[in-house]
């Protein structure tokens, strides 16, 4: 192509020499030099500029209005008892204690939402109040219906909007075919999964377990805690994320810790004991290969719910099952710590809810900054075929410019031109047509390739701004929060 463009030049170039001067060179010889009518090269450029088109620039880009919203699901697997109802309250409200000082928006969404929640925070305020001191958990009401819990995070800064939902459920449903058919689907769309332990037993199941005497007890623990049925879930939702490649969070999240740590009102600081009976009984049974490490990154975050209360004694009782037999289960009892006020001083639920919103957005941080990369050498591949593009119309335009001078100047002048056209004339003619119509056509392509780039730019932008203000939210507290590598 080039060299056809370099003849065409040479050709224009010949038919508006106005004529020849020769002149020495800085050596001495004699050089002849063409002298080119100006006029006529003003003339035609002049009358082609106006279908000329540059690049579109930053401010004919179209402005994002509004950065989409980004919308997730977060999944929970856990027996009943198990505290899930607890979790998400412990989240909502050490989230909105701690906001009021923070550069982030959160609340409830919707009727349902808002009414669970209150309903949650009423029963921990009549469960604190009692004139015994004594903390009745289990007088918090069960779960008894599905419950998709749905919740908004802005970042008023970036303009950043999240959604994200918890699905609640009763505990009866894991190992059932209800699970299968109501639980699993959502759980397999989940970015993150959490897994609420209830410390109180794994460390009742921890403590008892080959000690003689303990034994009956010891298995009631364990069908508690009903981990058999937990690794199956997890490991199901693990294949599904390796299935698709797609990087997800597992939060093995241990509540009700209040008794185990010492840095919210404790005295014993047992922390390592408790995290050792997780790995033993949650995660080393996954046996989760490095790809899948790679893949799904595990978490564990142990969280005070309450904060104000602490474990007292556990019972062994009598108890009909979800299969309806009479079976011997355990009841925990807490009081509350006097020295504290009654106010809910939750622990460690907010860090827990940051770390998901931080990894989400990084993720889509990266996908952005792919897709932006590809569109910005996208966009200047077309801008540059567009530029090739105008050069030919101009060639094309001027070519049928001189032919049409070259007719009206010829023996029978104008009256040839007009109604003895040549051939050349009308093919130079079209070449300038349809060379016209493809550069329109490839400045349409470049401007909306342009300004699809500069739109992922702008969103691209905002999610880092937003990843920044993550990092500096995200407390990190070693003795609670543990990354398994």
């Amino acid at each position: 192509m080039l060299n056809s463009l370099t003849r065409i030049l040479h050709e224009t170039c010949r038919i508006l020499t106005r004529g020849t001067h020769t002149k020495p060179d800085r050596s001495g010889d004699l050089v002849v030099t063409k002298i080119i009518d100006s006029e006529i090269i003003k003339e035609l450029l002049s009358n082609s500029k106006t279908e000329e088109q540059t690049e579109p620039s930053k401010t004919e880009a179209k402005t994002c209005e509004s950065s989409p919203k980004i919308q997730f699901k977060i999944g929970m697997i856990a027996p009943a008892g198990s505290g899930k109802t607890s979790l998400i309250s412990a989240i909502c409200s050490e989230v909105q204690e701690r906001l009021t000082s923070e550069p982030l928006e959160f609340w409830p969404v919707g009727t349902k939402t808002q009414e669970a929640m209150q309903r949650a925070f009423s029963a921990f305020n009549a469960a604190i109040n009692n004139p015994k001191n004594l903390f009745l958990v289990p007088k918090l009401s069960t779960t008894t219906e599905l419950l998709e819990y749905q919740f908004a995070v802005t970042i008023p800064k970036t303009g950043q909007e999240i959604g994200f939902s918890i699905l609640d459920y009763p505990g009866q449903y894991l190992g059932s075919s209800e699970f299968s058919h109501k639980i699993t689907p959502y759980l397999l769309e989940s970015v993150a999964l959490f897994v609420p332990i209830s410390s109180d037993i794994l460390m009742y199941w921890n403590d008892t377990t080959g000690l003689p005497g303990n034994m009956e007890n010891n298995a009631a623990a364990n069908y508690m805690l009903d981990c058999d049925n937990i690794k199956l879930v997890i490991r199901n939702w693990i294949s599904r994320k390796k299935e698709i490649g797609a990087p997800a969070q597992l939060f093995f999240v241990p509540i009700k810790c209040e008794k185990y740590f010492n840095d919210n009102g404790g005295d014993i600081d047992d922390h390592e004991k408790l995290i050792n009976a997780v790995k033993t009984r949650y995660i080393e049974p996954l046996k989760m290969t490095p790809e899948e490490k790679s893949l799904i990154q595990t978490n564990i975050y142990c969280v005070d719910t309450y904060g104000v209360v602490e474990l007292l004694n556990i019972d062994a009782v009598k108890a009909k099952n979800k299969e309806g037999y009479e079976q011997l289960t355990l009841e925990s009892k807490f009081i509350r710590r006097i020295h504290l006020d009654k106010k809910r001083r939750s622990k460690n639920a907010y860090e827990l809810l940051i770390s998901i919103l931080k990894y989400q957005i990084e993720n889509r941080f990266k996908i952005q900054e792919d897709k932006t990369l590809r569109l910005k050498k996208k966009s200047d591949e077309f801008a540059k075929e567009a530029q090739q593009i105008r050069f030919r119309h101009q060639v094309a335009k001027i070519q049928a410019e001189i032919q049409k001078r070259k007719d009206s100047y010829s023996f029978f002048g104008p009256f040839w031109y007009t109604f003895f056209r040549n051939e050349e004339l009308e093919r130079l003619e079209r070449e300038a047509n349809n060379t016209g119509n493809q550069l329109k056509s490839a400045e349409e392509v470049a401007k909306s390739v342009f300004n699809e780039y500069q739109l992922n730019k702008q969103e691209c932008d905002a999610l880092k701004n937003a990843v920044d203000i993550l990092t500096k939210l995200l407390k990190s507290m070693p003795i609670r929060q543990h990354l398994i590598k």
